[in-house]
């Protein structure tokens, strides 16, 4: 019998995520899907017209640029950890999904900063 507590945990899908670096090491090719973490490299971020908005995910040692249209979450901002799912194109740029609030998510910064 399992305990009260993780019996809706393990229906629960489990979501991996790719960092940066991961990308640039595992050499992913052009029109892969993946998904990326982390954080909003600070002085990166800039919005344009239509809900453009374009800025690069790090992990303090590789950056991946994310192009991306559509409504970010309300906690999105530099220095924030973001997970980022879409099509790499050349040159390590992401393209998430247009108007999809699923292809990009913020996650807790905590999970982020080492000991």
């Amino acid at each position: 019998m399992r305990p009260p507590w993780c019996s809706g945990a393990l229906r629960d899908p489990i979501v991996f995520f790719n960092s940066p670096t991961d990308v640039a090491e595992k050499s992913v090719s052009p029109g892969t899907r993946i998904r990326i973490g982390g954080l909003v490299k600070p002085g990166s971020l800039e919005r344009g017209d239509n809900l453009q908005v374009r800025f690069a995910v790090t992990d303090g040692k590789t950056d991946i640029s994310v192009h991306y249209q559509g409504i970010v979450p309300d906690l999105f901002r530099e220095g924030q950890g973001v997970v980022a799912e879409g099509k790499l194109e050349p040159g390590d740029t992401l393209l998430p999904t247009p108007y999809s609030p699923s292809m990009m998510s913020v996650i807790c910064r905590a999970k982020w900063l080492t000991p």
